[in-house]
């Protein structure tokens, strides 16, 4: 999968439907391990700003498992003006382990 980035959340499971506190791995700025969470600001690039998208925008894929039943899924990472956003599941992609 290559470098990501982390964001801590909490959410109600989609696959168990228990509220957790979990670590999901998501792919947008400068990507080196980093752990945020909600409202932080993300950071672009290393050295500058260049890969910066316009207004500091941008939408994004986030991967979680659940700490209860180990089953993984999905979630919507929006970035507004270089913050993280709450995110959010998404309902429609399915996961990959089988449950």
């Amino acid at each position: 999968m290559g470098i990501y980035n982390f964001v801590r959340v909490m959410v109600t499971c989609p696959r168990c439907g228990s509220e957790v506190s979990t670590l999901a791995e998501f792919k947008l700025g400068f990507c080196d391990l980093t752990t945020y969470d909600e409202g932080d600001k993300l950071t672009w690039s290393g050295r500058d700003q260049r890969h910066r998208p316009p207004n500091g925008d941008a939408d994004g894929d986030g991967y979680a498992e659940c700490p209860l039943c180990e089953l993984d899924f999905w979630l919507v990472i929006t970035v507004r003006a270089d913050r993280i956003q709450r995110p959010e599941v998404d309902r429609e992609r399915p996961g990959y382990i089988a449950g």
